[in-house]
């Protein structure tokens, strides 16, 4: 943002600002982080593991929407610098409001250009923490227990065979009676306990072994990951398909924008002479005087644009209520018509069905006991107002004025 102080008549200190437009560009940035530490009996270990990425990408903007922003902040630019007088502001600022109506018009018209957004994707940064020395160590050392595992399960094996041989520990599910003698109690025992050496050498060599292989794991994943790689950004957009045009289409395009473009628009005149007025304290000046001649102009002007355009809806107004005019008369024709060829004494029936038809309420078959009676009343009644209010209802009335009831 742009501010700039300025005392104004009464030496009280005002700021001109200019708040810049919106980011081309936009960026997402996303991180993990993780920790592991192992406390056991004989040996300690830790890890840290973090990662990171982040995309950068620009924000479609047409042409048009381009060009605007970078010429109205470039207004804004001028008159913080002075080369642009609050009267000359103004106008400017009306230029602009005209530029941006008649530029987004044609844009719209012709089809807009968009550029393909440009997306950066950098390389997924991942670290890991580990001590190399600790982690040689600790595989050493986990070699070496699982090895002693190993060996002390095998001696258990073969204890518990030997046992097994006497004791048959895996056939007897029960202790022998005391006074047994194949296999005796004591025997049995020596077995049992040989077979539960063997589950607990097991679990030994089953921890000795989950312990190396995360030993092994953590050393591998400093390895990799402390290895940066690096691979190149993408650029990605979307794509657009345009259809041409054909020629009566181009044709009235091109009528169409050459009408935007040289349309009169803002009044560049009488925007400067608004402004003059309000901050003149002159009156009889030439420029005054100009000034007045041109709002009085403009009003004139204006009088008479709306005089004609009344005068056109006026016109459009009397044409559309002659033709009706027209088709009532001939409705009330057909009707009369109507009357005088039905039979008297069906009359009065035919107009209230008539009326049904219609949807009117005027009381017209009460009245008809003659034919002469019948249309007085038509005259006398409203029913010329319905027909204006829905006149096609009351046409198909009467073309159905000979059917009988439904």
């Amino acid at each position: 943002m742009l501010i700039v102080p300025e005392p104004d008549a009464n030496k009280v200190t005002r700021f001109r600002m200019c708040a810049e437009a919106a980011p081309d560009v936009f960026s997402a940035y996303a991180s993990s982080l993780s920790g592991n530490l192992g406390l056991g009996a004989t040996e300690r270990n830790a890890a840290f593991a973090n990662s990171m990425a982040e995309t950068a990408a620009t924000v479609e903007r047409t042409q048009t929407i381009n060009l605007l922003r970078e010429s109205m902040y470039r207004t804004c630019e001028r008159y913080l610098s002075g080369a642009l007088n609050e009267d000359q502001f103004i106008i400017q600022a009306a230029r602009d409001q005209k530029s941006m109506v008649a530029v987004l018009a044609i844009e719209q018209l012709t089809g807009a250009i968009r550029a393909k957004p440009t997306i950066i994707s950098g390389p997924a940064t991942s670290a890991s923490v580990i001590d190399g020395t600790e982690a040689a160590k600790l595989i050493g050392q986990f070699r070496v227990e699982e090895s002693t595992a190993k060996t002390n399960l095998a001696a258990a094996d073969k204890a518990y065979a030997s046992a097994n041989k006497a004791g048959k520990c895996d056939t007897v599910a029960e202790k022998p009676a005391a006074d047994a003698k194949d296999p005796t109690a004591d025997e049995w025992l020596a077995c049992k306990s040989a077979e539960t050496m063997v589950a607990q050498r097991k679990d030994e060599l089953k921890t000795a072994t989950s312990r190396l292989d995360k030993a092994l794991t953590l050393a591998a994943d400093f390895v990799s990951k402390s290895n940066a790689s690096t691979t190149g950004g993408t650029n990605e957009g979307l794509a657009y398909t345009v259809t041409p045009p054909g020629d009566d289409a181009l044709i009235a395009v091109a009528q169409a924008v050459e009408n935007i473009v040289t349309s009169p628009g803002i009044d560049e005149p009488l925007m400067f002479c608004i402004a003059y007025f309000q901050r003149t304290g002159k009156l009889n000046d030439d420029a005054v005087k100009a000034c007045t001649q041109i709002i009085s102009d403009r009003a004139k002007d204006d009088r008479a644009r709306q005089q004609i355009k009344m005068g056109i809806a006026n016109a459009a107004g009397y044409r559309s209520d002659l033709a009706q005019g027209r088709r009532h008369n001939s409705f009330m024709q057909r009707l009369f018509a109507r009357i005088e060829t039905s039979d008297p004494k069906t009359l009065a029936n035919k107009m209230v069905m008539f009326e049904t038809r219609a949807g009117t309420n005027h009381g017209l078959g009460v009245a008809c006991t003659s034919r002469e009676a019948c249309k007085s009343a038509v005259r006398g009644s409203d029913l010329s107002e319905s027909y204006l209010a829905d006149e096609a209802k009351l046409e198909a009335a009467l073309r159905n004025w000979d059917k009988p009831k439904p």
